[in-house]
């Protein structure tokens, strides 16, 4: 860009620099005529208090607020640990119950005290192992259905699962068990009972002639779960299906 000086201004392509004898401000005149002028004094902020202003008064008129808040803050703490406490003594009521449950009368009382208890899910799971001890098969799958309906996050919930499954397969409805197999691998595949499932799955279809699709899902086994206690099984009941 070309530049030259000439007094106290400086021609630069498209726009000047001039100085207005003051040390402390410039200009930029440009050649559509417009100017702008640049003040380069610093400006200095300073706090303005307000006539009259009297800090004690402020503080008293404010206090007020900050004692109702602190109480509000100590009420809230104090509800909060008794919310606490409550919890943990529901936990040790309702975990006393349940270790004296062995009927399905215990778990049901179990259920209806505390019923969205740790504990309640354990004896929603005993319930149906107790009903399909009596061979009260209906009955027993109902149990893990609302199981797994009202307890979707329990520790077992994967158990649950699994024994819906297993009880439709006892009970000859193989395609539903089919299914329930399926989503057991599908929503806890993290879970020991996703390679059993699994391995149910590919004996049904082994049992139906179906064995290109057993075999992909014995591959699937000793691929997903290689530590698995089924892998090896899974590898055995494949080569036989190569036979």
């Amino acid at each position: 860009m070309a530049s030259y000086s000439h007094g106290n201004q400086i021609r630069a392509s498209g726009f000047d620099v001039f100085f207005d004898g003051s040390p402390l401000q410039i200009g930029l005149s440009f050649a559509t005529g417009s100017e702008i002028l640049l003040d380069l004094m610093p400006t200095t902020t300073e706090e303005v208090i307000p006539a009259g202003f009297d800090p004690i008064v402020f503080r008293m008129e404010n206090k007020s607020k900050v004692i109702t808040y602190a109480t509000l803050l100590i009420v809230g703490l104090v509800a909060f640990a008794a919310y606490q406490i409550t919890i943990q003594r529901n936990k040790a009521e309702s975990a006393a119950l349940y270790a004296q449950a062995t009927k399905p009368e215990d778990f049901k009382r179990v259920l209806q005290k505390f019923p969205h208890s740790l504990a309640a899910g354990n004896a929603q799971l005993m319930l149906a192992g107790a009903l399909r001890s009596d061979k009260k098969q209906d009955e027993a799958l109902a149990a893990l259905r609302e199981f797994t309906t009202q307890f979707p996050d329990h520790p077992l919930a994967a158990v649950g699962a699994l024994g819906i499954a297993t009880s439709l397969d006892q009970q000859g409805k193989i395609d539903e068990a089919f299914d329930a197999y399926q989503q057991v691998a599908v929503k806890h595949p993290a879970s020991y009972a996703a390679p059993l499932a699994l391995m149910a799955q590919a004996n049904i279809l082994t049992a139906k002639g179906k064995t290109d699709e057993a075999r992909r899902i014995y591959e699937n086994i000793t691929s997903q779960y290689p530590e698995s206690l089924f892998s090896q099984q899974a590898i055995q009941s494949g080569r036989l299906l190569h036979k």
